[in-house]
C-alpha cells in the first residue's frame, strides 16, 4: 500500500465510494498519516454508517468533519474546525474527491442542472482551496523528512472533461453537464499550479478511471479498492514536474485540451495551416463534380455521394515547399490548374510585415474526369513567413494529419509509397519536401480470399517475442508468438506470468493495434456490452449453454503508443479455414449462421450492432467443434443510445467502413449501420460459404459498383439467389432467411425467434443440430 510520507490528510467526499476507499486504505497503511480528516455532508445520517464504523477503529487517526461542498458556509466552517485539530497548523494533502453526476443528453440539461454540477464540482473545490490555503502554505514552510512531500492539492477529475479525448469518449456517453464541470477543474487545477508554484505547493488532477461507485454504476469495469490504492500509489510519486496535469489512476497522463507544441516555429506552422485550409475550402467550394464519377455534387461535400470517393482537397496531395530570401510584399496567391472546375477563383490576403515568400505547390489529382483537362500546370499556394525564420520539414509535416509520424525516416518508413525531404536549411537555402499519403502494408498471406476493407489502418510494428506488457489490474503477460499480422493490429499467443518461459503452449491470445485507433472503440463496447455478468444472466434468462461473445480477461496500453485487449484461445478464423475447403456444407453453414444469430440478438438487445461480420470475424474451436465466437468489434456503432434509434442519415459516418464484400448497403452510403445490417450481412455471408463467391466479389477495388449490385438485390431476392447457386438447388432456409431480412425498415425490430427457428428446422431435416461437432472438412 502506498506510503505518502505525510503528516496531514483532508479527503472531501469521504462517506462513501471512492473517498472512503481513500481514507480506509490511508488508516491501514504500513505508514499512516498522523491525521486524516474526512469530510461528509451529515455525519449522523445512514449514508455515513460505513465511515463511522471505519473511524471508531482508528479513533485517533480519523476525525469526521461535517463538510458540503456546495455550501460555502458549510466550507468556511470546516477550515475552522480543522485549523483547530491541526497540530502546527499545517495540511500536507487536500484530495477535493466530493463530486455529482448529472443528466445525460441535451434534451435532459436545464439551467439547474448545469448550475447543481458547477457548485459541486468546480465552486466547491474552488473554495475549498481558498479556505484550506494557509493550511497548505504553512505546510510548505515545515521541514521535510524521509519520504515527506510538499504539499500537495489533489482535485479528482475525469477523462471526460479532456477537451482532446472527447471524440473517443463521447459514445461512452455524453454527460454535457459533467463533462464541461470537469474541463473547467482541470482548467482550475492548470491555473492554480502556476499561481502556487511560488509556494511550493503542488496542483494535479486524477482521473479515478470508471469505478463501481453510486456515481459510475455497477457495470463499471474498475473496482473501488483497485482505484483507490492506483491513486494513493500515484500521488506518493508525484513530483513537481507533475503539477497542473490531468493523470490518471495509473499514473498515465492524459491530455486536456488539444492545442500545437510551441516551439520556435510555432507561428509559422500556425500560419501555413490556418492558409493551407483557406486554400482548401475555396478549392472544394468550387469543386462542382466528382473527378471520379462525374456525379454533380453539392457544397461542402468531402465524399463523394455515389462513388464514395474521397474528394480532393489541398491536404491530401503531395507538397512543394520551397523558401527564398527575397523580402517580397506579405501575400498568399491560391490559382488553380485547368483541371479545376471553371468558376476557381484566385484570392489575395495582405499581412502587414515584409516577409519571405514560401510557395507550396500541389499536385492535381491523381485521377481527373474525362473532361479535365491533361495539364500538368500546378496550383500554388504562397505562404509568408518572417525571414529569420526556419521552414523544417518536421513543420510542413504537421500540418498534414495523413503525412508519416515527424522524424520518421524515408527509408524505414512503411509505406510503399516514395517520400523525399531534405535537411532543414536556412532561408537562403531552398526547402523541398514532398510528402505522399501514406499506405498500409500488406499482411503477410493476404491474397485473392482475403476480405477487401476500404479503410487502412498503419500496422503496428511487431514486437520481440518474450516480450512483456501488463495490464490495467498489474497482471504481465508474455508473447509467446505472433500469430497473425493484419493491416490494422497484431495478434499473439500469450502467457500469464514471467518472461523466460520454455513451453510454446499459450491458453491466451492478445490483440495488439495502435493507442488511438478502432481497437479503442472495440474495449469500449467490451467494457459496455460484453460484461461477463451481463452474458452470464443473458444465458441464463435465454436457457443457453453457450453464448459466442469473446470475453475480454484484461486490457491496457503499452509504450505509450499501443492497446491491447486479452481474450481466451478461441481456437482459428473461419476464413483461415475457407482458404482451404473453399465452401461449406449446408448443415455447416446453418450451425454457424444459428451461432452468430444468437450473438447478434444479445448485442442488439444491449444497444450495439456489429457492423463487420465476415469470414475472418468468425472464429471456430476445432477442440470444442460445437463452439463458435464472433470477434472483432472494431467497427461496433451503438445504434440505438439510450433507449432510442439513430436516425437514417446518410453520410454521418465514413462510407464503405468495413469489409466492403459484406456490409450492407447503408454503411456503404456512410449512414449509422442498424440491426437489418448485421443480419443482412450475415446473409451475405451464408451465400459466400455456400457458392464461394458472391455477385461482387470481383468487383470489391470499386466500392460503388458494389452497392450498386447490393442496392439492386435488396429488392430482388430470386435475382440474387440465381446469381449465387445458378442451376444448383437453392436452400428454403436461406431463401427465407434472406426474404425476411431484406424486408426489414431502418428501424424495424427483427423477429429473432422466427429467424432462429427457419434455421434450426432445416438443420433437424438434415438430421443434425447445433450440439453436434461443426464439421469444417466438408
Amino acid at each position: 500500500m502506498a506510503d505518502l510520507g505525510c503528516c496531514t490528510v483532508l479527503v472531501t467526499g469521504a462517506n462513501r465510494g471512492i473517498g472512503l476507499e481513500l481514507v480506509r486504505q490511508l488508516a491501514e497503511s504500513k505508514h499512516p498519516p498522523s491525521q486524516i480528516f474526512a469530510g461528509c455532508r451529515d455525519p449522523e445520517g445512514p449514508r455515513a454508517k460505513a465511515l463511522k464504523e471505519l473511524a471508531q477503529k482508528h479513533p485517533k487517526l480519523i476525525t469526521i468533519i461535517r463538510l458540503d461542498t456546495s455550501d460555502p458556509a458549510s466550507i468556511k466552517e470546516s477550515s475552522r474546525v480543522v485549523g483547530s485539530k491541526l497540530a502546527n497548523g499545517s495540511l500536507d494533502v487536500l484530495i477535493n474527491n466530493a463530486g455529482i453526476n448529472g443528466p445525460n443528453t441535451l434534451q435532459e440539461t436545464g439551467m439547474k442542472e448545469m448550475m447543481d454540477l458547477y457548485i459541486t464540482n468546480v465552486v466547491g473545490p474552488l473554495l475549498m482551496i481558498k479556505d484550506f490555503l494557509p493550511f497548505l502554505q504553512k505546510a510548505a514552510t515545515q521541514p521535510r523528512s524521509g519520504a515527506r512531500k510538499g504539499p500537495m492539492i489533489i482535485n479528482v477529475s475525469s477523462v471526460l472533461g479532456s477537451i482532446e479525448k472527447c471524440p473517443e469518449t463521447i459514445n461512452i456517453a455524453v454527460m454535457y453537464p459533467y463533462r464541461a464541470s470537469k474541463a473547467a477543474l482541470n482548467m482550475l487545477t492548470r491555473c492554480m499550479a502556476v499561481e502556487f508554484e511560488k509556494d511550493g505547493i503542488m496542483v494535479t488532477a486524477l482521473h479515478p478511471g470508471w469505478v463501481k461507485t453510486e456515481l459510475g454504476g455497477k457495470e463499471a469495469p474498475v473496482a473501488v479498492v483497485d482505484s483507490a490504492s492506483g491513486m494513493l500509489r500515484v500521488i506518493s510519486s508525484l513530483t513537481a514536474k507533475d503539477s497542473g496535469t490531468l493523470l490518471d489512476w495509473e499514473g498515465n497522463s492524459i491530455p486536456c485540451l488539444a492545442c500545437f507544441q510551441r516551439s520556435a516555429n510555432s507561428q509559422l506552422q500556425a500560419k501555413i495551416k490556418y492558409l493551407l485550409r483557406k486554400a482548401s475550402f475555396c478549392y472544394r467550394m468550387a469543386l462542382n463534380f466528382c473527378p471520379e464519377c462525374g456525379t454533380k455534387l453539392q457544397t461542402g461535400f468531402k465524399f463523394c455521394p455515389s462513388c464514395g470517393e474521397k474528394l480532393p482537397s489541398l491536404e491530401d496531395h503531395a507538397l512543394t515547399v520551397s523558401s527564398t530570401s527575397s523580402a517580397a510584399a506579405s501575400q498568399i496567391t491560391v490559382t488553380h490548374s485547368p483541371s479545376c472546375p471553371k468558376n476557381t477563383q484566385k484570392f489575395v490576403e495582405t499581412v502587414a510585415d515584409p516577409v519571405s515568400a514560401v510557395s507550396v505547390s500541389v499536385r492535381p489529382p491523381l485521377r481527373q474526369s474525362p473532361k479535365a483537362s491533361r495539364s500538368p500546370q500546378k496550383r500554388k499556394v504562397h505562404v509568408n513567413v518572417k525571414q529569420e525564420e526556419v521552414i523544417t520539414t518536421e513543420v510542413v509535416n504537421s500540418l498534414l494529419s495523413a503525412s508519416p509520424a515527424v522524424g520518421q525516416s524515408p527509408t524505414v518508413s512503411p509505406s510503399p509509397r516514395k517520400r523525399s525531404t531534405r535537411a532543414n536549411v536556412n532561408h537562403k537555402e531552398e526547402v523541398n519536401v514532398e510528402v505522399l499519403p501514406t499506405q498500409s502494408p500488406k499482411s503477410p498471406g493476404a491474397g485473392k480470399n482475403r476480405t477487401k476493407r476500404i479503410k487502412h489502418s498503419s500496422a503496428p510494428e511487431p514486437l520481440q517475442e518474450g516480450e512483456q506488457v501488463t495490464d490495467t489490474a498489474g497482471r504481465k503477460w508474455t508473447l509467446v508468438s505472433l500469430l497473425s499480422q493484419g493491416e490494422a493490429e497484431l495478434i499473439y499467443g500469450v502467457q500469464q506470468g514471467t518472461s523466460g518461459a520454455a513451453s510454446t503452449d499459450y491458453k491466451h491470445v492478445l490483440k495488439l493495434a495502435a493507442k488511438d485507433g478502432k481497437i479503442f472503440n472495440e474495449q469500449n463496447f467490451l467494457q459496455r456490452a460484453a460484461k461477463p455478468t451481463s452474458v452470464k444472466n443473458w444465458m441464463k434468462q435465454k436457457k443457453m449453454e453457450f453464448l459466442g461473445i469473446p470475453s475480454c480477461v484484461g486490457f491496457g496500453l503499452h509504450a505509450d503508443k499501443y492497446r491491447f485487449l486479452i481474450f481466451p484461445d478461441m481456437g482459428q478464423s473461419l476464413q483461415s479455414i475457407m482458404e482451404k475447403v473453399t465452401v461449406l456444407s449446408e448443415k455447416v453453414v446453418l450451425q454457424l449462421s444459428c451461432r452468430v444469430l444468437d450473438v447478434l440478438e444479445y448485442i442488439h438487445d444491449n444497444e450495439y450492432v456489429h457492423a463487420d461480420i465476415h469470414s475472418e470475424n468468425v472464429y471456430v474451436d476445432l477442440t470444442k467443434p460445437t463452439e463458435v465466437h464472433l470477434v472483432g468489434y472494431c467497427h461496433a456503432f451503438r445504434y440505438c443510445p439510450s433507449g432510442k434509434h439513430v436516425e437514417y442519415r446518410e453520410g454521418s459516418r465514413t462510407p464503405h467502413e468495413g469489409a466492403v464484400e459484406f456490409i450492407s448497403v447503408e454503411s456503404h452510403k456512410g449512414a449509422g449501420p442498424s440491426r437489418r445490417s448485421d443480419l443482412q450481412a450475415l446473409g451475405y455471408c451464408m451465400l459466400h460459404w455456400l457458392t464461394g463467391s458472391l455477385p461482387w466479389t470481383s468487383l470489391t477495388d470499386c466500392p460503388a459498383k458494389v452497392m450498386a449490385k447490393k442496392e439492386r438485390f435488396m429488392t430482388d431476392v430470386p435475382g440474387l439467389l440465381s446469381q449465387c447457386f445458378g442451376r444448383k438447388k437453392v436452400p428454403g432456409a436461406v431463401r427465407a432467411y434472406l426474404s425476411q431480412v431484406m424486408s426489414l425498415q431502418y428501424t424495424e425490430e427483427p423477429n429473432y425467434q422466427q429467424l432462429r427457428d427457419g434455421l434450426l428446422e432445416a438443420l433437424q431435416r438434415l438430421g443434425a443440430s447445433l450440439d453436434h461437432p461443426i464439421d469444417l472438412q466438408v
